[in-house]
């Protein structure tokens, strides 16, 4: 793999590759019942949340490629989590997480709703095909369900924000596939060097076309990237939204068309075990050392 981008809000650094095969499980919960009847019952969780068990093979003193920086993260060195890692398996596909790229999964289930309980926002889900006026016949794949999330005409109001984080090289890439009404807005709010610029309003796609992404933001102009809707008027307003896709390419990649992505990225993420460390020889490799640490969604 190379090297992965890893942090917190605090701080962001190149971190050595885990070695292959990291594990990556799904986990929620789920309860079965043997019937009487000889066939069996099963509930379970909606949501599930990711694991990743990594284990790295390097050096702990080599000052450009030192393992010790994931300790340091683990130890408080930069401040507390939640952390994220631009998952190299999603950077091409989905960065999203599931219920992000596909928001009709967060209404009545156990997913973390985009849209927040308290700020007065009707949420449903509606077949994409009943609102295709809207959002444009579906021959793309997206999902069967769209949400609906209807804002009141008072106060102004925001859903929750996704941030994601731009190494220097690379470009964030966001694309909305829904409609929303004149006083809503789809927003990208870069910031660079802890500054905030100008949020830039993300115009929205259907989902009858293979355009993935129109938005981008360059790693040399944003270091991190807010997503979020806002109503931007006092008036209702009606967002209709199939999918999100979020693709974080190395400068010049031109973003492939396509069906639609499912979310593949993550929530912040924090260590599930702290770092193991085994010492193998102080004399190969300025320290050669072998780690490993799980790190678990939340």
């Amino acid at each position: 793999m190379g090297n992965v981008y890893f942090g917190n809000s605090n701080h962001q650094a190149w971190i050595k590759a885990p070695q292959t095969g990291v594990r990556a499980s799904n986990q929620g919960w789920s309860a079965e019942t043997q019937l009487l009847s000889g066939r069996t019952y099963i509930r379970r969780s909606d949501a599930s949340h990711k694991r990743f068990t990594m284990n790295w093979l390097g050096s702990m003193n080599d000052t450009e490629n030192s393992l010790i920086i994931v300790k340091d993260f683990a130890d408080g060195l930069y401040g507390p989590g939640p952390f994220f890692w631009n998952d190299p398996y999603a950077m091409t596909s989905n960065m999203f997480p599931p219920a992000w790229a596909a928001p009709a999964m967060s209404i009545d289930t156990d997913w973390d709703a985009i849209c927040p309980d308290d700020v007065g926002v009707t949420k449903e889900k509606v077949l994409t095909s009943s609102v295709s006026s809207l959002v444009g016949n579906n021959t793309q794949d997206y999902p069967i369900y769209t949400a609906k999330f209807t804002a009141p005409g008072s106060p102004t109001a925001q859903s929750d924000k996704f941030t994601f984080y731009i190494p220097e090289g690379y470009t964030l890439w966001l694309g909305l596939h829904g409609h929303h009404g004149a006083t809503g807005a789809a927003f990208g709010k870069p910031y660079k060097n802890g500054v905030a610029g100008t949020a830039v309003n993300i115009t929205p796609l259907s989902v009858a076309t293979a355009t993935r992404v129109n938005t981008s933001f360059s790693g040399s102009t944003a270091d991190k990237v807010e997503f979020y809707l806002a109503k931007t008027a006092s008036s209702p307003c009606t967002f209709h939204i199939s999918g999100l896709i979020a693709q974080l390419l190395k400068n010049g990649t031109t973003p492939e068309q396509g069906k639609f992505v499912s979310g593949r990225g993550t929530m912040g993420l924090e260590f599930a075990s702290l770092p193991e460390i085994e010492y193998y020889s102080a004399a190969i490799n300025n320290g050669q050392i072998g780690m490993s640490a799980t790190f678990a969604e939340i």
